[in-house]
């Protein structure tokens, strides 16, 4: 049974994470609910941002990352710098076929993505399809664009077992937002690894830009 790999294990108090460690921004706040082993309890959250707390992609991922892992939230609003996340251990649910998840602004729809799919990976079966529509950023600052999704994230999950079909379906820049990203997430036998040191394939370079003020940093 691969709906779960935690059967069994015994419910413990909640993990206490800090979310002032190192850097103390999102990343914390993303890959704790994704990779936690039960339940836990994040305090501090954001603390080394100039505005801590939630904001609303910290949110939408951490929703999203409880819906595929079928967990509660609580504390969960713009803003809050404490979240409790309950782990259910049995009776989970198969994953859903579709998510739909909104940021409601520029906050970028790759970071969200990134904070699923350690969680989808752990449950989805072979044969089995999951889609995830993503909308918010494509194009933003601070984070991996869609573009790299699809042409470093996706070929390189291959190795590890997953393919992914990463469609720009719109694209959405700071500040305004607006974009939608689907991926497609399908789990398939790892392809084996190998590299002679240099590529036959041409170069493809990508220089997006939105507004006038940047067509002289894109060229």
């Amino acid at each position: 049974d691969n709906h779960y790999i935690f059967v069994g294990m015994k419910r413990t108090a909640p993990e206490v994470i800090d979310g002032s460690t190192l850097e103390g921004g999102g990343q914390v706040v993303r890959m704790a609910c994704s990779l936690a082993l039960g339940s836990v309890s994040l305090i501090k959250i954001r603390a080394g941002r100039e505005k801590g707390g939630l904001k609303a992609q910290h949110l939408a991922a951490l929703r999203l990352v409880s819906d595929i892992r079928c967990a509660t939230l609580s504390g969960d609003a713009v803003g809050s710098t404490e979240v409790h996340i309950e782990i259910p251990f049995e009776n989970i649910p198969p994953l859903k076929s579709e998510y739909i998840v909104d940021a409601g602004t520029a906050g970028a729809t790759t970071l969200i993505l990134q904070a699923a799919l350690p969680a989808l990976a752990r449950r989805i079966v072979p044969q089995q399809n999951v889609s995830l529509v993503l909308y918010g950023g494509t194009n933003t600052r601070f984070s991996p664009s869609a573009d790299h999704a699809a042409y470093v994230l996706a070929p390189n999950l291959r190795f590890f077992g997953l393919f992914l079909r990463v469609d720009i379906q719109r694209r959405g820049f700071f500040p305004e937002g607006g974009g939608c990203l689907r991926i497609d997430l399908t789990k398939i036998e790892p392809t084996p690894f190998s590299w002679s040191g240099h590529s036959a394939e041409p170069l493809t370079v990508l220089a997006l830009f939105a507004g006038r003020g940047f067509t002289t940093l894109a060229q």
